[in-house]
């Protein structure tokens, strides 16, 4: 699966709800490796505070960093 094609899966099924999700890193760049992974940013106002998560899915290993409004200001 395409990255961008599985980070829309990722994105549908499991925060269906976010105000904002950004993928970012070596795939959107053009320079991604065998080992590359997907990196997404997700906003959700409803959220009290953020968090990481790493995990497999569509075949692409996944970074992603789970924000508020508040909390993305912080990282970025």
């Amino acid at each position: 699966m395409k990255p961008i094609e599985a980070a829309q899966s990722i994105i549908t099924s499991q925060f269906p709800n976010c105000d904002v999700a950004l993928l970012g890193g070596s795939v959107v760049r053009g320079e991604a490796t065998k080992t590359s992974d997907l990196d997404i940013v997700i906003v959700d106002q409803s959220l009290s505070s953020c968090y990481r998560e790493s995990f497999y899915s569509n075949g692409w290993p996944v970074e992603v960093f789970v924000h508020n409004f508040v909390t993305y200001k912080t990282f970025f």
